[in-house]
């Protein structure tokens, strides 16, 4: 009878991935738990999956509702890091996705299940998103192929110095917590890192160190409280996106215009009164947002920014009226070439 069991779990699992037992490469072994007569078993899904197959997976995705629809959460995540173990070394990346899991879970609770996950070093993506997770384990920094790594919507006023070991990661993201300028002080050693949110956060400067993170193409630092940026951020040559809405700058460092391959530039609602003339070498510039602002005059060195399809000036409410005459035909040069200008004079 178990053995009968066993099968029909293979055949559903076949199923459900949309697989079949042939294939050598690209499985998704999900992390499914067996209903409650087939847990007599004692086996889960994606092991069950695994028999009788000539290949082990390259890929694993273990999901939240997996965690969330079967009895003890400690338990199956007990069973996932039994997993992790039998098949680890034979998996190229491993995707865990922890949403929502740990909320309501008492603080020492989640930190004993954290340390017991970061055993499993060979996970690639982390998903910890809504976790009300107020501090991060040392032991984190034991994931050194971790890729990905979602934080958001928690409530973290610092980074464990162990996250420097995190070398490989690439996306970062910190989105909605309660950090601080020199609680980002570790991130300057992930030099990896192509994109990282760092919005609705509690930041009133950024340090220096975020010059170091040469490989960035996206900087998300939105809503949060600040004055002025570190001259470092002109070393960030790779960035495509960098946006800054909703903060309080009133002046932008010159070497901005190091950013040379800067295309969306999103400034929108701050208390800017000038730009620096290096916005001029900011040639890959498809979308500008200036709009709610304090600009009075723009500087004659913008007439360079001719790729532009985007702009928005609107809401500057003392934004002189003409500007030069540089200023005047690049504006109506853009209009000419179809881009979507935003643009009030008062």
């Amino acid at each position: 009878m178990i053995a009968a069991r066993r099968q029909t779990a293979d055949r559903e699992v076949i199923k459900i991935c949309g697989l079949d037992s042939t294939s050598t490469i690209g499985w998704r072994c999900v992390l499914a738990f067996l209903d409650s007569t087939e847990r007599m078993c004692g086996s889960l899904v994606c092991v069950a999956f695994l028999r009788g197959t000539n290949a082990l997976p390259r890929d694993a995705t273990f999901e939240a509702h997996h965690f969330r629809g079967c009895g003890s959460r400690a338990h199956s995540l007990e069973r996932l890091t039994r997993l992790h173990d039998r098949f680890g070394p034979a998996l190229c990346s491993v995707s865990v996705n922890l949403s929502q899991v740990l909320c309501g879970m008492p603080d020492s609770q989640k930190g004993t299940m954290l340390v017991e996950l970061t055993t499993c070093t060979r996970i690639t993506r982390l998903n910890l998103h809504l976790s009300h997770l107020a501090a991060l384990p040392a032991s984190i920094g034991a994931l050194v192929r971790l890729q990905s790594l979602s934080l958001a919507s928690n409530v973290l006023t610092a980074l464990p110095d162990s996250i420097v070991a995190l070398t490989a990661l690439k996306n970062l993201n910190l989105e909605v917590n309660e950090l601080t300028a020199l609680s980002l002080e570790p991130i300057g050693a992930l030099v990896g890192l192509e994109k990282l949110n760092l919005s609705n956060n509690q930041l009133t400067e950024l340090p220096d160190s975020i010059g170091a993170l040469t490989a960035l193409k996206l900087l998300e630092l939105g809503r949060n409280k600040l004055t002025a940026l570190p001259a470092s951020t002109g070393a960030l040559v790779g960035l495509e996106k960098l946006n800054l809405d909703h903060n309080q700058l009133t002046t932008l460092p010159g070497s901005i215009g190091a950013l040379v391959g800067l295309e969306k530039l999103h400034l929108f609602s701050n208390k800017l009164t000038t730009l620096p003339v290096s916005i001029g070498s900011l040639l890959s510039l498809k979308k500008l947002d200036l709009g709610r602002n304090k600009l009075t005059t723009l500087p004659d060195a913008i007439g360079a920014l001719v790729g532009l399809k985007e702009l928005n000036l609107a809401h500057n409410h003392y934004l002189a009226s003409p500007q030069s005459a540089a200023v005047e035909a690049w504006h109506i040069a853009l209009k000419a070439r179809g881009a979507r200008v935003k643009w009030q004079y008062h």
